[in-house]
């Protein structure tokens, strides 16, 4: 597999690790630290999966795969967030969970990253 050219690496992400830490009753948090900003992908949604819980209430799930040109330092649980246009203030961001990360040639030139968003 060949890098990535970077018109197709046309989406601008920032990643962030996920803190862990307490709340004061002694429940676990994750709490969202940025280490990179502005950095090149591909993104790729899937088709949306859309549920209704209990006490209906309407749920969805969409995953995404990401495609970055160089390790991104992604772990499982760890976040993404990709605003739809990054010259835009009002945009929308979504907010993605890491579920998996794949050096995708074995040589580290295309890294795949599985994410999920819940709405």
């Amino acid at each position: 597999m060949r890098r990535p050219g970077s018109r197709s690496l046309n989406a601008r992400v920032t990643l962030q690790h996920a803190q862990p830490g307490s709340d004061p009753d002694g429940g676990l948090t994750q709490t969202p630290v940025t280490y990179q900003t502005d950095v090149p992908c591909a993104v790729g949604p899937g088709k949306p999966e859309r549920d209704v819980e209990d006490f209906r209430r309407f749920t969805g799930l969409t995953e995404y795969e990401l495609l970055f040109d160089d390790d991104p330092g992604l772990g499982l649980g760890d976040f993404i967030l990709w605003p739809e246009d990054p010259d835009d203030i009002d945009s929308k961001v979504h907010n993605l969970v890491v579920k998996g990360v794949a050096n995708q040639a074995g040589r580290g030139v295309a890294w795949l990253v599985t994410a999920t968003e819940r709405v």
